[in-house]
């Protein structure tokens, strides 16, 4: 092969990409349609084993088309039949600070307006008509590249400290300067109007089933109470909770900065806080009920006593009624304990209930069907003795005296009719029997399940009278867990 046929290859690529590729096509959307297309009109011209043999040129002329808006492709042929188009996403040192002083050229035209737009002392934003225009200068189409680029000459342009971070969120980007942040503690995460749009757009719909999920298996191993201690809880609780809501987020964010899935976690702990706390509660205190030692501990320590930490003295945090008045431990545990009782008769009775309604269901079942075999014999019996009318009006008459019929006198085939006849009779008795039977034990199972029904109505009643009381405790414990014990004031 010389290389005149080679460059025909080339050439004709060319062609065939300028007839059939738009201008402002980005590389990346080249899929199996346009695979095809170019495939297509190359066997036009080429025999397909030869363009094998050419596949560097057809290379060449796909990175010689894109060369307007993509700085370096990688094109992969797969199994010759599909073409994968790829923008390099590691750019070597020179050409990453050339995209970097684009950027900054850029910042530059902005100088007698502001290109951040202010969005508090702490935060700057980067409007998205702004951005759009940085893409444009960049002409990048990874985003990962376009984002690290613009992040490092923001960097560059703004002096910022190695503490500042800059983020993408919403088709826009902020600047958080860490200085002021320390200063203006209300500007301690994004706008809470751009963390709002990420959770209406992914997660409109309550979390709280997975996070309890995740949340029983971390009490199960870090945050276990029948081992952890409560300086330990008091210092890992937060970051476990974090830890939590970040594992259910980040595969649907896995698109945005670390840093802003980060805040966004955070701005989620803060909506479902109360609730993890509260689980936590609950976890305790049923261990502590089980007679769990640590556990018991554990809910004896916010007693409002002194404790040691860091070789200071500290007042621990006590369980507080909302009106300020401590709970006492004995009526603590006294109504968890009762709530706890009712809660399970309520929880027994109701399987009771259930295996009643199980049984009647079943006796319905069983009753349906052996009405439906009943009339299925009716209309057999009824048939029967249409066809052996004859028979059996002859056998009648000669035992018209007798109160049996004299079966010695009977010839073998009135002898079977008779006996035919008695069976289906006395199948008809059986099945009626059944029947009734079957009506008698319903009736008996709806007595056993009104009575049922009554008690369970008693326990449900109970059940409310303590239940507020329950969480009411349940709410107060998750509060005194969810506090740290305070330094004595020494005088």
């Amino acid at each position: 092969m010389d290389s005149f046929d080679k460059h025909a290859v080339f050439n004709t690529t060319c062609r065939i990409l300028e007839n059939h590729i738009p201008h402002g096509f980005y590389a990346e959307d080249f899929s199996d349609i346009h695979t095809k297309i170019l495939s297509s009109e190359l066997m036009k011209h080429f025999d397909f084993k030869y363009l094998v043999e050419c596949k560097d040129e057809v290379r060449n002329a796909i990175k010689s088309h894109f060369s307007d808006t993509h700085d370096e492709l990688i094109v992969v042929f797969y199994n010759n039949t599909k073409i994968i188009i790829r923008e390099k996403a590691n750019l070597d040192k020179k050409q990453f600070n050339r995209l970097v002083l684009k950027s900054i050229k850029k910042f530059l035209t902005y100088d007698k307006v502001p290109f951040l737009e202010q969005k508090n002392g702490a935060i700057m934003k980067l409007v998205e008509e702004r951005l759009r225009s940085f893409r444009t200068v960049l002409s990048l189409r990874n985003e990962k590249l376009f984002r690290k680029v613009l992040k490092e000459a923001t960097k560059k342009f703004l002096h910022l400290d190695e503490d500042d971070q800059v983020l993408f969120l919403n088709s826009a980007m902020f600047v958080k300067k860490a200085s002021l942040i320390a200063q203006e503690r209300r500007s301690s995460g994004l706008p809470h109007e751009e963390l709002k749009k990420i959770h209406d757009k992914y997660f409109n719909r309550s979390l709280l089933p997975q996070i309890q999920e995740k949340l029983l298996t971390l009490i199960s191993t870090s945050l276990d109470f029948s081992a952890i201690s409560n300086e330990k809880f008091s210092k890992i609780f937060i970051k476990s909770f974090q830890s939590v809501i970040t594992e259910i987020v980040k595969p649907t964010l896995e698109h945005e900065d670390d840093g802003v899935i980060k805040h966004f976690a955070n701005y989620l702990l803060r909506q479902y806080f109360d609730d993890m706390m509260l689980i936590c509660a609950q976890q305790l205190v049923d261990k502590a009920l089980n007679q769990d030692v640590n556990a018991k501990k554990f809910l004896l320590y916010y007693n409002g006593g002194f404790t040691t930490l860091n070789g200071k003295p500290h007042i621990k945090p006590l369980i507080m009624q909302e009106d300020g008045n401590e709970y006492e431990i004995i009526y603590l545990f006294t109504t968890i304990s009762r709530y706890k009782l009712v809660l399970n008769k309520v929880h027994s009775q109701e399987k009771n209930m259930n295996k009643i309604q199980e049984q009647l269901a079943t006796l319905d079942r069983q009753k349906a069907d052996l009405e439906v075999k009943q009339r299925l014999h009716v209309k057999e019996l009824m048939e029967f003795e249409r066809i052996a009318k004859s028979t059996l009006l002859s056998i009648s008459k000669r035992n018209e005296h007798r109160f049996k019929v004299n079966k010695k006198i009977l010839s073998p085939e009135e002898l079977s009719i008779i006996e035919r006849k008695e069976s289906l009779q006395k199948l008809s008795e059986q099945l009626n029997e059944a029947v009734h039977q079957f009506k008698k034990d319903r009736t008996k199972e709806k007595k056993i399940l009104a009575l049922e029904d009554a008690k369970i109505q008693i326990y449900k009643k109970e059940l409310a009278n303590v239940e507020g009381k329950y969480f009411e405790i349940m709410k107060a414990i998750s509060r005194a867990m969810a506090q740290k014990p305070e330094p004595k004031n020494q005088n």
